[in-house]
């Protein structure tokens, strides 16, 4: 008996310093609003659908910091009169930090990090 077997993965790497560089260039052109409702919470945030001709391809919540969150969740964008937002909502009594991550390109894109104001 002969048994084939084939492997294929792909793995992107981006230097922290051209994260940073992403997110200086390009952090202004997300727009994220918190509105505190009933002791909780509403992030909305506004993005672009492309950026330098890469389209938007995902966003992701992370809580607590980036490395290792206490929570990590993608999530889902809708159209608001041809606005493309992200919605979701958090305990006010939560004191951690909240980032949205979001991808642009397909393989190696970029990715844009925004920190969350509560304030």
């Amino acid at each position: 008996m002969f048994f084939s077997c084939f492997a294929n993965s792909t793995t992107c790497f981006h230097t922290e310093a051209q994260a940073e560089e992403w997110n200086k260039k390009y952090g202004s052109l997300f727009k994220v609003e918190t509105t505190l409702n009933s002791g909780a919470y509403d992030v909305i945030a506004e993005l672009p659908k492309s950026i330098d001709g890469q389209r938007f391809d995902s966003v992701s919540l992370f809580v607590s910091n980036l490395e290792q969150p206490t929570f990590f969740a993608t999530l889902s964008t809708y159209e608001d009169d041809g606005v493309t937002k992200v919605w979701f909502v958090t305990d006010n009594k939560n004191s951690q930090q909240h980032y949205l991550s979001f991808s642009y390109g397909t393989g190696c894109g970029m990715s844009v990090t925004v920190e969350v104001d509560f304030e």
